[in-house]
């Protein structure tokens, strides 16, 4: 969006149509805008809002003044800002933008070609802009990095900490113990009750001896049996 060419003459349509491409598909596609659309300029930059569907538009060399325009990506309509606090006096076109945090922040540039007004007036070569609130940004000279809700320890934390690297250890140590203590157990018991198994295997004869074919002795062989013996 925006832009011009070597002598500093922007494009006509340069913010009411805009160009989008899709790196994964390699395919160009335009974009015509809607609202407050933003003058014809060279010179701009332009960053990302935190919420990801919002870009902010700042400086440049058409006109004399610093206003702010936002493009919502959602429906693809420019408007303008709140904003309050001391915002820079001078334009400023040819700078850098980056988000860090929760600002905007803006770093030298000039005026033109080679004019650089805003230093000889003493002006910063770095401007914060809080835009954490969508519906009113904020210019601001204090820099306050917030820090994120959760932290979670970094390996290097981890390993710069003697007890926990220790307390880490010994669980490792009980609990291998443990488990070779449980498997140890119940390849005892298995191999004991195979054993008892194999002790259980019936012969051939009856019970204490005695051939399971021997039946009771009739009357008449009892007799001769006596007989025998005297």
């Amino acid at each position: 969006m925006g832009g011009g060419d070597r002598t500093y003459i922007p494009v006509s349509n340069g913010f009411d149509l805009i160009f989008l491409y899709d790196p994964i598909k390699d395919r160009w596609d335009s974009k015509i805008t809607t609202g407050n659309i933003p003058p014809k300029d060279v010179g701009i930059t332009t960053v990302l809002g935190l919420n990801g569907d919002k870009i902010i538009l700042f400086g440049g060399f058409n006109g004399d003044n610093n206003d702010l325009y936002v493009l919502d990506t959602t429906s693809f309509e420019w408007y303008v800002p709140k904003v309050r606090g001391k915002g820079p006096v001078f334009k400023r076109g040819e700078h850098c933008a980056n988000v860090i945090g929760k600002y905007m922040v803006v770093t030298f540039g000039s005026n033109g070609v080679v004019s650089s007004k805003y230093k000889d007036s003493g002006e910063s070569d770095v401007l914060l802009l809080d835009i954490s609130n969508d519906s009113e940004y904020v210019w601001t000279n204090s820099f306050d990095p917030t820090l994120p809700a959760t932290k979670s320890a970094s390996p290097e934390q981890l390993s710069s900490n003697p007890k926990t690297n220790i307390s880490v250890i010994v669980g490792c140590v009980v609990g291998v113990i443990l488990l070779i203590g449980i498997i140890s157990i119940v390849a005892f018991l298995f191999i004991k009750r195979r054993k008892n198994t194999n002790k259980a295997i019936p012969t051939p004869g009856g019970t204490d001896g005695i051939p399971s074919n021997a039946g009771i002795p009739s009357e008449q062989e009892l007799s001769s049996r006596r007989r025998n013996v005297i």
